[in-house]
């Protein structure tokens, strides 16, 4: 994307006129899911809070028009992202959480934007250039706060955008499936995803709040509200590898106590031809292996209350 390439340089030869370091960043990636793994598009978000943290959160976003101009405080609007991508599928997966102050979904479901909703912009193969946002095959997708909405391309979609919404209080959930197309100057053609492939993305949050003519905020990962026409404000993302699965540590059983003593059985003598001792804990009731010099012993651990009242009984 030359305009992208042409800015960076001039960042840098910026920075080194005034003797100012511009920050590295790190290059922003979307996880494979495998097909084991895909989500089910039902507004549902455990399936992707148990894959781990967010892609995408508050910090990385922005308002660039309304009411509101730069990061809107969390207790206006806060948003969480999940993202992947799938090869066997040919979509991308966006998930969103967000928690706003105030519910107001457009009444006009072919202009969601006029409302609290989400806007997702996708340059598949990261081409750059001005398209036209209301071609049948747009980039911009839009899908409001209402559970009976439908993402909405104008003016007639002849790609399937899966989508889902829930509402609870006021918290939004997002769940979009999106086919890959490249879409430049109002021609549209498909588009397959393959892995270390580089794609123009952009996401933003519509929030209108209550008194608040026209947008109270524009919450965007990137560029002016132009970014609806110029696929050269999308921010690039590389579609990598399946992620690891989150390592979760067993939790750990404190002891059990019965009868005011510990389940903690001493074997401190044996009968020929088994010498020495051995000691285990664990819970009453189960077994423990105890290791001899000759060979195992499997023995049921007990309460000492258990052990004494066997002890009575056989004197």
């Amino acid at each position: 994307m030359k305009d992208k390439m042409a800015v960076s340089r001039m960042l840098v030869m910026v920075a080194l006129l005034v003797g100012c370091a511009i920050p590295a960043f790190a290059q922003l990636t979307i996880d494979q899911i495998l097909p084991a793994n895909l989500p089910t598009i039902d507004g549902d978000i455990s399936e992707w809070t148990s894959l781990g943290d967010p892609d995408l959160t508050q910090a990385q976003f922005s308002s660039t028009t309304g009411a509101i101009s730069g990061p809107v405080p969390e207790d206006d609007q806060k948003v969480e992202v999940w993202l992947g991508w799938s090869a066997e599928e040919d979509l991308l997966y966006v998930a969103a959480r967000v928690t706003d102050n105030s519910h107001l979904p457009s009444s006009n479901p072919s202009s969601p934007w006029n409302g609290d909703a989400i806007e997702v912009y996708i340059d598949a193969d990261n081409s750059g250039g001005m398209y036209d946002g209301s071609n049948p095959h747009a980039q911009q997708i839009g899908l409001a706060a209402d559970p009976a909405a439908t993402a909405a391309i104008v003016p007639a979609a002849v790609i399937e955008v899966q989508s889902a919404v829930k509402v609870e209080g006021g918290v939004y959930i997002y769940e979009l499936a999106i086919p890959a197309w490249d879409v430049v100057e109002g021609a549209g053609a498909a588009h397959d995803f393959e892995l270390d492939q580089v794609i123009g993305l952009a996401i933003v949050f519509d929030d209108f709040d209550v008194g608040v003519s026209g947008h109270n905020a524009f919450n965007g990962l990137n560029g002016p509200i132009g970014a609806w026409q110029d696929s050269d404000q999308l921010t690039d993302f590389q579609l990598i590898g399946p992620a690891e699965p989150p390592v979760i540590a067993p939790p750990v059983a404190p002891p059990t106590v019965t009868g005011g003593f510990y389940n903690q059985l001493r074997v401190m003598t044996s009968s020929a031809p088994r010498r020495g001792f051995a000691m285990s804990s664990g819970p009453v009731g189960g077994r423990a292996e105890l290791t001899s010099r000759s060979k195992p012993t499997t023995l049921q651990l007990k309460s000492w209350g258990e052990i004494k009242a066997q002890i009575e009984e056989r004197e």
